[in-house]
């Protein structure tokens, strides 16, 4: 929609749950979860995905993290190229299974990082940028 509320348009047409979406920096994409099983996501976990801004075109996941891991908050860098992200569930990067942030390129979801790895019981969450673009 607009900042003064008009022209409000409805982006996504399934039968899952979207939530949490965030626009871009340069305002041409939308970053989001999605969580329920799909095409793109069979196991229906909360995965995170990106589509164009304005009209919902060019769909695609970025994180599939894999059965029994859930992904939430993503958020854009200040150049629009990489989203943030946490996850919670065990995989290789994060054996304990705790609450991790990570980091993917928009462009195709490669480049995946495990930015805080600090151990058993330490939940890293919320993830924000700074202001150095990346």
């Amino acid at each position: 929609m607009n900042p003064n509320g008009t022209g409000v348009k409805q982006l996504t047409f399934n039968q899952v749950r979207d939530s949490e979406p965030g626009l871009s920096p340069d305002g041409q994409m939308i970053a989001y979860v999605s969580e329920g099983i799909q095409t793109s996501n069979p196991q229906g976990d909360a995965e995170v995905y990106v589509m164009n801004a304005l009209n919902g075109s060019g769909k695609k996941i970025l994180s599939n993290s894999g059965l029994g891991v859930d992904d939430y908050s993503p958020v854009f860098s200040p150049g629009s190229t990489r989203v943030a992200y946490e996850i919670y569930g065990i995989q290789t990067s994060n054996p304990e299974g705790d609450w991790e942030v990570y980091r993917v390129n928009v462009l195709d979801g490669s480049g995946k990082r495990n930015l805080t790895n600090n151990g058993d019981r330490v939940f890293d969450d919320s993830p924000e940028w700074g202001v150095q673009a990346f």
